[in-house]
C-alpha cells in the first residue's frame, strides 16, 4: 500500500480476512540469504456490521442525514445523505491519519439545519474490532445544526496500526442508539491509520548561547523552546544535563534535548554558562509606568524607583535624577535615572513624561436659567451671553451658529462650540433666545393715592395713566380689582389697577379707599317741650327718636341727663339728651325744659318719712343694696325704677329686719326704690356706680 512493496524498508500491507497470519522476513546481501518466520503472528479481527430498526431514508426529511465527513485528512462527501443504512468507505484515498499526542477535529455536515438528531462517532483505539464506550469521540444529542464538530486527542501511549472510525446517527434522544444499532438511523465506517511520527522535534535556545552569572547567585536558566510537528509545544518535557556549579568561578555547559511521543529525539543544544565575580553590575528598576501621562498644570508624583548592587544591597539613595520637566507646558519630557556601583558599573533608565491637556474646555451661560431673554430692538451679540474657559489655553475662539433677529419677536436657538489647542472639544451648548419685550408698562395714579368717601354716598374713583415702551397705548389692558366698589361698609379698602401690555408684561398700582362716617346722628324729642311737672311727681319720659344715616339702634346709646331736675322745688329745670355713634360723631345736645309747679303731686308718696321706717345703704352702690327695717310695717312689695321711669326690679318678699337685694345686673346710674306698705308708699333714690 501507499507505494510500498515487499522489499520496502517499512512495507504497508492490507490484511482482508479475519484469520491468523504468519509473517516471514527475508534479508539478502552479497554473502547470502537469511530469514525469520513468525507463525500465527498477526490476528485479524472483523468488525460487526451495524443495523437499524427501520430504513432511515423512508422517514428522513430534506434536512436530515450525513452529507460530508472530515477527520485527520479524511474528507468524504455523499450525494445521498440518507442512504444506505450502512456504508464502509474502504478506499486508499479516504483514510484519516493520526499520531501519538496529536489533537484532531471531527466535522460532520448534514444537508442543512433542521430536525434534531443524535450523532455519535467512535474510533477503535484499542484495535480489537469493537467500538467501546471509552472510544466515543463525538456525542451530540438532539442536535439540529447544519455542522456538528468535536475534538479528540491521541494518547501518548497509543498503539500503532490501522483501525476504523464509525459515524452513526439516530432519532433524537434515542435510548437504544449504540455502535451496532440505531432505531431509525444509519452508519458509515472509515479507515484510520495510527502511524508513528518520523519527524524529530526541534529545540532552540531562549536567549544567548553564552550567558554570565555571578558566583553564589541562583542561576535563572532562560531554558529552551521545543516544538513538535504533531504535539506542538513540548518545552516542559525538555531534559537537561548540566555540570553548572555557581559556588565556583568557571565555565560550564548545559545540554538540552527532548523526545516526542513517537520516540524521536531532538538534536542536542548547548549553552555555555560563565560563573564570575561580578557580571551584572547594579540593577535599576523604575516603578511603572515608564511612560507617564501628566495633566498639564498638575504636580508630577514620582512613582518610585529602586537600585541594588550585584550582591543585593540597596543603593537607591545613590540614584541621580536629571529632568527637563515643565508641568505647565504641553510637551514630552524625560527624567534620566542613573546609578553607578562600587565596580563602576553604570545603569541608566529613562522615564518619559507626556504633559498633555486632556481637559475639555467649558462653555457656560452668563445668565441665570436656561433661556436668555433679549429685549426686542436692542443689539444682540452672541458672544456676550456665554463664556468659554479652559484649564490651559488663556484665549479661546467661540464658534456659534445663530439666526436671531433682534427686531422680531420669536424663539431662536444659538449653538456654541469651542475646541482648545490640544483638540479637546467642549460639550456643545445650545442656548434658547427669546426675543420679546421685557420692559413693564408704567401705570400711575391720577390724583392722591388715598381717596376718602362718605359711607352710603355715591363716589367716583379717579383713574390711572398708562404707557409702554413697545406696545401701542390702545393695546394696553387695565383691570381694576375689585371691579365693583362697596360704599356700605366702613373701613379702608385697597383697589388694585393692573396694566398688561401686548406681550404680557404687567405692572400694578394700588389706591386706598377710606369709607368713613362724618355725619352726626339727630335726636328728636317726643311729647311736650317745655313740659309741666307737679311738685313731688316722678318724671315720666315721653320718649325720643334717633335718626342716623348708617347706624341703627342708637336709641339705647342716648345719654339722658336728669341731674339738674329737682321735682320737690318749684322752678324750671333742663333735661338734656345726647348720643355719640360708634364712629365718634356726637349729636347736637337736645334739651327738654321741665316746669316744676307749686301744685303737689297726689301720689301718696311719703319721702320725708322714709327714714322713719327704713335705712337704705350704701349709695352709691356697686350693685348690692341693703334695706333695714327700723319700725314694724307691713310691706307688700318693693320696686326699683331707673331714671326713665322703667321698672327694672321687683321683690314681693316680706321684709326682715335686715335685707339684701342683688342689683348687679343693672347699669350704672340713678335709680328709685318704692316700698309699698299698708301705711302707704315710701320712696328714696340711690346711685349704682360699679
Amino acid at each position: 500500500l501507499n507505494g510500498t512493496t515487499a522489499t520496502s524498508q517499512n512495507p504497508q500491507v492490507r490484511l482482508t480476512s479475519p484469520v491468523l497470519y504468519t509473517v516471514r522476513l527475508t534479508a539478502t546481501n552479497a554473502f547470502g540469504v537469511d530469514s525469520i518466520t513468525k507463525t500465527a503472528f498477526i490476528q485479524v479481527n472483523a468488525y460487526q456490521t451495524p443495523g437499524a430498526g427501520a430504513v432511515f431514508s423512508s422517514i428522513a426529511d430534506a434536512t436530515m442525514g450525513i452529507s460530508r465527513v472530515r477527520c485527520a485528512g479524511l474528507d468524504s462527501s455523499f450525494s445521498n445523505p440518507t442512504s444506505p443504512t450502512y456504508q464502509y468507505i474502504n478506499t486508499t484515498t479516504q483514510v484519516g491519519t493520526v499520531f501519538r499526542g496529536g489533537k484532531y477535529s471531527i466535522v460532520l455536515n448534514r444537508p442543512s439545519s433542521g430536525t434534531a438528531l443524535d450523532y455519535k462517532v467512535w474510533i477503535d483505539l484499542n484495535l480489537n474490532s469493537n467500538f467501546e464506550t471509552n472510544e466515543l469521540v463525538l456525542n451530540k444529542i438532539a442536535n439540529g445544526d447544519a455542522q456538528i464538530t468535536d475534538t479528540f486527542t491521541i494518547s501518548s501511549t497509543q498503539a500503532y496500526g490501522n483501525t476504523r472510525m464509525r459515524v452513526g446517527l439516530d432519532l433524537a434522544n434515542s435510548t437504544q442508539f449504540n455502535s451496532v444499532y440505531s432505531v431509525v438511523g444509519m452508519f458509515k465506517d472509515f479507515n484510520i491509520a495510527i502511524n508513528r511520527d518520523l519527524v524529530k522535534p526541534v529545540v532552540q535556545l531562549n536567549g544567548a548561547p553564552i550567558v554570565r552569572t555571578e558566583i553564589n547567585k541562583t542561576f535563572n536558566d532562560p531554558w529552551v523552546l521545543a516544538l513538535d510537528n504533531i504535539e506542538g509545544n513540548i518545552s516542559s518535557r525538555v531534559q537537561k544535563v548540566s555540570n553548572l556549579d555557581t559556588s565556583n568561578i568557571g565555565v560550564y555547559t548545559i545540554k538540552y534535548f527532548v523526545l516526542d511521543y513517537s520516540g524521536n529525539v531532538s538534536d542536542t543544544l548547548y549553552r555555555t554558562v560563565i560563573v564570575e565575580l561580578n557580571s551584572t553590575g547594579p540593577i535599576l528598576v523604575l516603578t511603572p509606568p515608564t511612560i507617564y501621562n501628566l495633566e498639564v498644570g498638575t504636580e508630577f508624583v514620582e512613582p518610585g524607583y529602586s537600585a541594588l548592587d550585584n550582591t543585593g544591597n540597596d543603593i537607591t539613595q545613590n540614584v541621580i535624577k536629571v529632568s527637563n520637566l515643565n508641568k505647565d507646558r504641553v510637551g514630552d519630557y524625560t527624567i534620566l535615572y542613573s546609578i553607578t556601583d562600587a565596580f563602576n558599573f553604570n545603569r541608566t533608565a529613562t522615564r518619559i513624561i507626556k504633559v498633555r491637556d486632556t481637559t475639555k474646555p467649558v462653555i457656560t451661560r452668563k445668565f441665570a436659567g436656561l433661556v436668555y431673554k433679549h429685549q426686542v430692538g436692542s443689539q444682540f451679540v452672541a458672544t456676550n451671553i456665554v463664556s468659554a474657559t479652559d484649564n490651559y489655553d488663556k484665549t479661546l475662539s467661540l464658534n456659534f451658529a445663530t439666526g436671531v433677529n433682534q427686531n422680531v419677536l420669536g424663539t431662536y436657538f444659538v449653538v456654541y462650540n469651542v475646541t482648545d489647542s490640544s483638540g479637546n472639544v467642549a460639550d456643545q451648548l445650545t442656548v434658547q433666545v427669546e426675543v420679546s419685550d421685557y420692559i413693564k408698562p408704567t401705570i400711575t395714579l391720577n390724583g392722591s393715592s388715598i381717596t376718602e368717601v362718605e359711607v352710603l354716598t355715591s363716589f367716583t374713583i379717579p383713574g390711572v395713566t398708562v404707557k409702554d415702551n413697545f406696545c401701542a397705548t390702545n393695546t394696553l389692558v387695565v383691570v381694576r380689582t375689585p371691579s365693583i366698589l362697596r360704599n356700605d361698609t366702613l373701613g379702608t379698602f385697597s383697589v388694585k389697577f393692573v396694566v398688561t401690555d401686548c406681550v404680557g408684561n404687567k405692572d400694578s398700582v394700588e389706591r386706598l379707599i377710606k369709607v368713613v362716617k362724618k355725619s352726626k346722628p339727630v335726636i328728636t324729642l317726643l311729647g311736650a317741650n317745655p313740659m309741666n311737672l307737679n311738685r313731688f311727681c316722678n318724671f315720666d319720659e315721653p320718649g325720643f327718636n334717633v335718626v342716623d344715616n348708617y347706624y341703627s339702634n342708637l336709641k339705647a346709646q342716648v345719654t339722658t341727663d336728669l341731674s339738674a331736675l329737682v321735682n320737690d322745688l318749684p322752678g324750671v329745670y333742663p333735661i338734656t339728651y345726647v348720643v355719640t355713634d360708634p364712629s365718634g360723631n356726637r349729636s347736637e345736645t337736645v334739651t327738654r325744659t321741665i316746669n316744676v309747679l307749686e301744685k303737689v303731686c297726689n301720689t301718696g308718696l311719703y319721702e320725708n318719712q322714709f327714714e322713719n321706717y327704713f335705712t337704705m345703704y350704701p349709695s352709691p352702690s356697686k350693685g348690692v343694696l341693703n334695706i333695714d327695717l327700723k319700725n314694724e310695717v307691713e310691706v307688700n312689695n318693693i320696686e326699683v325704677y331707673n331714671v326713665t321711669g322703667q321698672l327694672v326690679a321687683s321683690f314681693n318678699n316680706q321684709l326682715q329686719t335686715k335685707n339684701t337685694f342683688d342689683l348687679s345686673s343693672q347699669s350704672n346710674g340713678l335709680y328709685f326704690v318704692r316700698i309699698n306698705t299698708a301705711k302707704g308708699t315710701f320712696s328714696k333714690s340711690f346711685v349704682i356706680a360699679k
